[in-house]
């Protein structure tokens, strides 16, 4: 997500949002400030989208077409351009109003003029990060019938000028809000690490009780089940190793059965997850590798190997002649 989000998407140093809407004079006057090398203005304004009867409030954003600051990629990869006419929306968007291509969406603009236009949706896209509602920057200019506007912009700034650059713009009227790509990236990647470092330690302590508690409990109902048959192979001139083999090696085939049945439910059990973290704001792609199902496998292997190793010492310690005795 922040491969596609942070280093393909959004590429800009600085996203500006500015007080109110500005002309295309902004765009010198960016130009001006020390430090910045490339500038992309963009369009948003506030609506409401009606469908049918299902609504929702959501921001239209009016991006450029050819932009390289800010891009609309995929959760496959792609990258999107605004359609000379009509939007481009996400996939939670289109299934919140019923929408698919091809269908249109009502818009009213519920600031400024307070205009209304039909949209056509040309395509329903899974991004990572952005807006729901997308359209070419001059195409939304002519629905809400104004010239050159805009209500921020992305900035790209030379190599360490950066700071030089933000302060500038804290002494800029026009600005309302910098957000610095690197911090809000740097942000991201702190809370994923410590989010996702305490519910992986969870998931794990878990995991570990759930194998070592269901593969012993197994092993122990089939030790005291077995306990005469092992104690018969002592007396027979069996070792312990090798009557111990009979118990362990059931435990393992037992184990080694579940492995394939268990990572299936695992992946699904996965993705519902990162499902139901997404929301209208972020799409969280879901992602599993052969390392990270290498590793469950790991974990099953080396509880299942403490339980049998805990059973194996209780099957050698039996005592054969309370074993052999016949129950009357």
């Amino acid at each position: 997500m922040i491969d596609l989000a942070f280093v393909r998407g959004q590429r800009a140093d600085l996203s500006l949002t500015f007080a109110e809407p500005r002309d295309g004079r902004v765009l010198r006057e960016l130009m001006a400030l020390p430090g910045v090398q490339r500038v992309e203005t963009w369009r948003g304004v506030s609506a409401e989208l009606v469908s049918g009867s299902r609504h929702t409030r959501e921001s239209v954003l009016g991006l450029p077409r050819g932009g390289s600051l800010m891009r609309l990629v995929t959760l496959d990869g792609d990258v999107i351009e605004p359609p000379p006419r009509g939007a481009l929306i996400s996939g939670q968007l289109a299934r919140k109003l019923g929408v698919v291509a091809g269908d249109s969406i009502a818009v009213r603009v519920t600031e400024g003029e307070r205009q209304s236009f039909t949209l056509p949706v040309m395509q329903v896209i899974d991004v990572p990060l952005g807006a729901s509602v997308v359209v070419e920057r001059g195409e939304l200019a002519r629905l809400l019938r104004e010239g050159d506007v805009a209500s921020g912009a992305y900035v790209m700034a030379e190599p360490g000028k950066l700071d030089a650059l933000y302060a500038a713009l804290k002494q800029t009227p026009m600005v309302a809000g910098v957000t610095v790509a690197s911090a809000a990236l740097r942000g991201i990647r702190e809370t994923i690490a410590q989010s996702m470092g305490i519910v992986t330690l969870f998931n794990t302590v878990f995991a570990v009780l759930i194998v070592v508690g269901v593969t012993y409990t197994a092993a122990r109902i089939s030790l005291s089940e077995r306990a005469r048959d092992l104690a018969s192979m002592r007396v027979l001139g069996f070792r312990k190793g090798e009557a111990g083999f009979v118990l362990v090696g059931e435990l393992a085939l037992t184990a080694l059965a579940s492995v394939p049945l268990g990572l299936v439910l695992g992946v699904a059990l996965s993705r519902y997850i990162t499902a139901s973290f997404s929301s209208d704001l972020f799409l969280i792609p879901s992602a599993i590798s052969a390392k990270t199902l290498a590793q469950g496998v790991f974990v099953v292997a080396a509880s299942a190997g403490a339980a049998a190793w805990l059973i194996r010492r209780s099957a050698d310690r039996l005592d054969l002649v309370r074993a052999l005795k016949t129950r009357e």
